[in-house]
């Protein structure tokens, strides 16, 4: 089982494939080795440039005031409904 996906995932496969034929990678046995390696090849190419992009990334504005009202009462009706349960 892993927590990997992808790329990353497809990677780390082949690095147990390799293991299984002799080439074993040191990084696989020490934890701060392999957390190390995962972002020596998938660390962010751009960090500002990506910082820059989920700035301006908004959610939407919602003029309605009655799913306003709804969505700020939520938690408060989703509270009672689990105290009466």
């Amino acid at each position: 089982m892993t927590y990997l996906s992808g790329v990353a995932q497809d990677w780390f496969e082949v690095t147990l494939q390799q293991e299984d034929l002799g080439y074993a990678q040191s990084w696989l046995f020490t934890w701060h080795l392999f957390v190390e390696e995962l972002r020596v090849h998938f660390r962010l190419s751009d960090p500002v440039g990506d910082a820059a992009k989920l700035r301006s990334i908004s959610s939407p504005v919602i003029h309605n005031s009655a799913t306003n009202r709804a969505i700020s009462e939520f938690p408060k009706t989703l509270q009672m409904t689990i105290l009466h349960c």
